[in-house]
């Protein structure tokens, strides 16, 4: 499934989604980014495999765009026992840790 009870994507990389959902159930193991990279990777290959006649700029940025929904807007749908971090937005109220 692709999407969540707020938004349904197309279901282009159906593989891809269904792992993603079980990388972000209660079971999963996986960080939320180690989740959402594999969910990349995962539709990289599945983008290839089902569409090898779109040009490699137009699968990527197809994977691209899902990937930055899913890091932008999927903290509250990770279930997983990992880390669940947040992509920090421009104008969150959220202190800024300084890199040593």
């Amino acid at each position: 499934y692709c999407g969540n009870k707020d938004f349904n994507a197309p279901d282009i990389v159906p593989k891809s989604c269904k792992q993603h959902d079980k990388d972000y159930s209660k079971d999963s193991e996986l960080s939320r980014k180690e989740a959402d990279d594999r969910f990349l990777d995962n539709m990289k290959k599945e983008l290839m495999e089902r569409h090898p006649e779109m040009p490699k700029w137009v699968r990527d940025s197809i994977a691209n765009t899902y990937y930055k929904a899913v890091r932008e807007n999927g903290h509250d749908s990770y279930k997983g026992k990992g880390v669940n971090d947040r992509v920090v937005r421009e104008g969150d109220d959220i202190p800024r840790v300084p890199r040593f």
